[in-house]
């Protein structure tokens, strides 16, 4: 697929006459997705590479941005497909000839220590599913600067792109002015993300209508190109993003300092004023959120918390392992119940997040990356004679610069249509580069015969197994859990076990085996639903070690397991276990005061109290608001004799009850303040 595109000479784009430029697009598409080694001009099996580009383009962003199983096993296997072409073509015609590119032997280098960090990731199933991730990203970028080497397939990409994005601008100003959406989100899941999309179309259409001149586009391309500004300018203030304010913000400032110099930035500040002046949805946002949404400004203090794993491991903790590192570095946020019940899914900065799981050495490559990306931006500028290569240059650079922005404040890389995206047309830049310029190339050569070509098998079907095996296991999974909603146990534990088969090393699946094992043993009072509960439990410790909830679950197993020993030596035995899985739980996550408690009883029933109390305290440190932790340290203060104490603690809880009374209340919160104090009332009167 790598070489779909025939090596031939290409003139400059300033030798290119104007009727050529205006060629109809059907045969530009056709010469960009169809040619075939050779010259040839009919469609084969290995002309799917410019195929491939506009499907992924299409395709990517409509169902959830990309983010569920259905489209990421779509889009990992189309690409796997191409790497699989242009392996097999390669083992055996014996070698391969290709363009050079020093940022490919960068990305290289990039996920080849991605790869060596999975030697110290803890949670080894994400960190693979990870590099598989990023395997199929470098295969993208590979068929980009492979692929597309002339202005006519860079036109093509463009006007997909631009096409694209007036259908998603359009579908957001639906969402926002017919359907009552608060926030356009597109055919994302998250309205920041097609902020992120609408300010990759507003610099697409800046860059080809300031850079180009109108004559040398069609009427239609032109009228086009006003029609994506318009409407994507639209999109983007409905989508009320803050994060992309930075990515629409960089763009301007690229596409007005390149044309207009100096005077852009006056332009800029003038525009800058408007909108603070003029009321729209995304100013009124700005006002309303500090109001409306506690954690609308965390982004501070999750950034502080991921530059204290930085510091504790220059190394990087492992590919895919910032979330389960959360646990260990939650932050206060005072206003609510549980101050420390949300725990950073991610860094909400690419680059620091980066720099959590790949460690320093990781986010200099990536960065070292970008620079040497917009040297070859700068470059290809500067040589470009063609002013409509030129507009198509800054245009794509203008979609990339907003994807890299934006990912300074925000979960982008995360997004798989717009890491499609940002591939493309950056890959398609470079590629412009190599439309301009003779292009080097290198021969790859492979052994021919049998096992050349069983080395190919191999590595396609590992690769296929990977793809194809998460999303296995997690439908099987939704099976099984679709089975336990309907009541129907048997079924469900059928369909879960099976997840587990498919996918054995997801910690979820075993835990869930866990759940309704336990749930079944407080049904049935059999044994073996407990042992199989604690089994399940400890192997979904053992795949994930980082995460606080599995060895809090298993200690509360322990201690059901504790109740039902025939003699006392087998009673400490299994009480011993879980004060350890408690103890373990607690240096996971301590900020998480159930596991606090649950030890504090097990001290209690040991005679522990003073250890009991202290125990308790150091969690209402934490979570002064955890109530059932409040009662038992006042029961514990009565006692000991300490009743004035003890008055203190029941007025605080009724103190606390107060303030909260009449809220809705999330299932964690109702956890937190729905306590029966009775009994420490009556001993109070006592």
């Amino acid at each position: 697929m790598l070489n779909s595109v025939a090596d031939t000479e290409r003139q400059s784009p300033s030798a290119v006459k104007p009727a050529q430029e205006r060629d109809d697009i059907l045969t530009a598409a056709s010469s960009a997705l169809f040619r075939k080694p050779g010259g040839s001009e009919k469609l084969g099996i290995v002309a799917s590479g410019g195929a491939i580009l506009v499907g992924l383009l299409i395709f990517s962003p409509l169902l959830d941005g990309g983010t569920t199983h259905i489209p990421i096993l779509v889009i990992r296997l189309a690409l796997l497909m191409c790497l699989t072409i242009w392996l097999f073509r390669l083992a055996r015609g014996g070698e391969a000839v290709v363009i050079q590119n020093v940022l490919c032997i960068l990305v290289l280098i990039f996920v080849g220590y991605a790869g060596l960090t999975l030697w110290w990731t803890p949670y080894k199933n994400v960190g693979v599913q990870w590099l598989v991730t990023l395997l199929m990203y470098t295969v993208l970028f590979g068929a980009v600067i492979q692929t597309i080497r002339s202005t006519i397939e860079i036109r093509t990409l463009v006007l997909v792109i631009a096409g694209m994005g007036i259908l998603e601008s359009a579908w957001g100003l639906c969402q926002y002015f017919l359907l009552g959406e608060s926030r356009a989100k597109g055919t994302f899941f998250n309205p920041n993300f097609f902020g992120t999309y609408e300010a990759c179309m507003v610099g697409l259409a800046c860059g080809v209508l300031c850079c180009v001149p109108h004559k040398e586009l069609r009427r239609w391309e032109k009228a086009g190109f006003w029609m994506l500004l318009v409407m994507a300018s639209c999109g983007f203030v409905v989508a009320q993003s803050r994060g992309a304010v930075l990515a629409l913000g960089a763009v301007l400032a690229f596409v007005g300092l390149y044309r207009f110099r100096i005077r852009a930035i006056a332009v800029l500040l003038c525009g800058l004023i408007a909108s603070m002046a003029i009321p729209n949805p995304l100013k009124q946002r700005f006002v309303d959120v500090s109001t409306q949404d506690p954690y609308a400004y965390s982004r501070i203090d999750i950034w502080k918390s991921s530059l204290e794993r930085i510091l504790d491991r220059p190394m990087g903790f492992g590919l895919g392992m910032y979330k389960y590192t959360s646990f260990q570095y939650r932050f206060p946020v005072s206003r609510e119940i549980a101050r420390y019940g949300k725990r950073a899914e991610s860094a909400h900065n690419e680059y620091i997040q980066i720099a959590v799981e790949l460690g320093m050495g990781g986010v200099s490559l990536f960065i070292v990356g970008i620079f040497v990306w917009s040297m070859k931006v700068r470059d290809t500028l500067r040589i470009c004679k063609s002013s409509l290569h030129c507009g198509f240059v800054v245009g794509l650079a203008s979609v990339t610069i907003a994807i890299l922005a934006h990912a300074a404040v925000d979960s982008v890389f995360h997004e798989p249509a717009l890491v499609i995206l940002m591939i493309i047309a950056g890959g398609t830049v470079l590629s412009a580069w190599n439309a301009v310029t003779t292009r080097p190339t290198w021969e790859l050569r492979l052994p021919r015969g049998i096992h050349s070509t069983g080395l190919v098998f191999g590595l396609t079907a590992l690769l296929g197994v990977l793809i194809v095996q998460p999303a296995a296991g997690w439908y099987a999974h939704e099976a099984g859990e679709q089975w336990l909603r309907d009541g129907k146990t048997a079924e469900a534990l059928t369909q879960i076990r099976l997840a587990t088969f498919i996918d054995p090393g997801t910690s979820a699946y075993h835990d869930t085996i866990a759940r309704i094992a336990a749930h079944q043993h407080h049904l049935t009072g059999e044994l073996y639903w407990l042992e199989e509960a604690i089994e399940e439990e400890r192997l979904a410790m053992v795949l994930n070690p980082l995460d606080a909830r599995f060895p809090f679950r298993l200690g509360l197993l322990y201690v059901s397991r504790a109740g039902l020993s025939a003699s006392d030596r087998e009673r400490v035995e299994w009480t011993t276990l879980a004060s350890e899985s408690q103890e373990r739980a607690i240096g996971q996550d301590p900020f998480a005061p159930q596991a606090y408690l649950e030890l504090a009883k097990i001290l209690v029933s040991q005679s522990h109290f003073d250890e009991a109390r202290d125990l308790l305290e150091r969690a209402l440190v934490y979570e002064p608001n955890f109530l059932p932790a409040r009662v038992v340290r006042g029961e514990l203060l009565l006692r000991n004799g300490e009743r004035a104490k003890a008055e203190a603690e029941y007025r605080a809880i009724n103190e606390i009850l107060q303030v909260y009374e009449g809220r809705t209340l999330t299932g964690e919160e109702r956890a937190y303040i729905q306590v029966d104090a009775r009994p420490l009332a009556r001993a109070l009167k006592g």
